[in-house]
């Protein structure tokens, strides 16, 4: 029977999110999906979240014929990694899926994420495209689609013959997206369903420990709405260098809460940190954040020694790496009276 679908949690966390949490809680509410849960963490909000998470989850109780509840969590204000992670550990789901305050789901997301890795049992999460969005005016404008089908190399689109390098190359925005797990097989791997809680790339993290051990299947649609919102952490340039580092170690410490061998945390650790030193490079180079720059650039070379399948990164890549590591003197040349 359709009322008999495994229970899957949907984590959102809130920060005074009352201009677009109704949107959100809409777009779960069209869900064809019959039986959900909808896990909110309010993070220290001072608006009126509290109340519309209030208001819907009296009309979600009011739903017949499918299971549609919420389990609303309040606390101190700590981030968004943190609040994250609360979400994770009040999950009840046989699934467990996160979504931002601020964006939405199209309808039939969740069936249709359940369904594909319902039916590819040797995989332990789904993933599918969304499109990226403005408010302008009062309209929404479409900007960047996010479409995992396109961001690899085309001699590597079978990621199940080695997930680790398709974790390395692909080549923008692997935490973008909409994902979908079995928290059965990913409790396997991560028990304590742990990750470092940051201000941001808590999604990072914990995609990065499923590249690491596990296979995906692929949902090619876009499944979920995101909002480019000025002032959003997704959106704001970081100010610090010492975020670049906080962030990037915890990429890689990510893969130690993982029950994988010794050897294999080592490899994940490089393929991640390869990836994401290149992704850090542009920033820092934009930022002109010397000391980063120097230290991603040290680890991507160090890490091309010692890993030689990273050489099949293709001519293109490597340009990419080359026009970087002579950043520093094409700077000085233009710079010059």
């Amino acid at each position: 029977m359709e009322n008999e679908k495994p229970l899957v949690s949907i984590i959102t966390t809130a920060y005074n999110s009352e201009k677009w949490i109704r949107t959100l809680a809409d777009s779960i509410l069209a869900q064809d999906y019959p039986n959900l849960e909808w896990v909110v963490v309010n993070d220290g909000s001072t608006d009126s979240t509290e109340s519309i998470v209030f208001e819907y989850r009296d009309r979600f109780a009011a739903l017949e014929g499918r299971t549609l509840k919420v389990k609303y969590i309040k606390q101190a204000n700590a981030g968004l990694g943190s609040a994250t992670l609360t979400g994770m550990h009040n999950i009840s789901g046989a699934y467990f899926t996160q979504i931002d305050s601020d964006n939405y789901y199209k309808p039939g997301a969740i069936s249709k994420l359940y369904e594909a890795l319902a039916s590819h049992p040797e995989a332990t999460f789904a993933q599918a495209d969304c499109q990226g969005f403005r408010i302008v005016n009062g309209k929404e404008i479409p900007d960047i689609q996010f479409s995992y089908a396109y961001q690899i190399d085309s001699d590597l689109m079978n990621s199940n013959s080695n997930p680790l390098l398709y974790f390395a190359l692909e080549r923008k925005g692997f935490m973008f997206g909409l994902w979908f797990v079995d928290a059965r097989k990913y409790r396997q791997i991560n028990p304590t369903l742990s990750f470092t809680p940051l201000r941001k790339l808590q999604d990072a993290q914990i995609l990065g420990q499923l590249y690491a051990s596990c296979q995906k299947v692929y949902v090619p649609e876009v499944l979920l709405m995101m909002y480019f919102r000025p002032g959003s952490l997704s959106q704001d340039a970081v100010a610090d260098p010492k975020i670049f580092d906080e962030e990037f170690d915890a990429l890689r410490s990510s893969i130690d809460f993982l029950q994988i061998s010794s050897q294999d945390k080592e490899r994940a650790k490089a393929f991640i940190g390869y990836r994401c030193a290149m992704s850090f490079l542009a920033e820092t180079r934009k930022q002109r954040y010397r000391a980063s720059f120097h230290r991603y650039l040290k680890f991507i070379i160090a890490t091309r020694k010692a890993f030689p399948e990273l050489k099949a990164i293709g001519r293109s890549k490597a340009h990419y790496l080359l026009s970087y590591a002579l950043y520093p003197f094409y700077e000085k040349m233009n710079t010059r009276k």
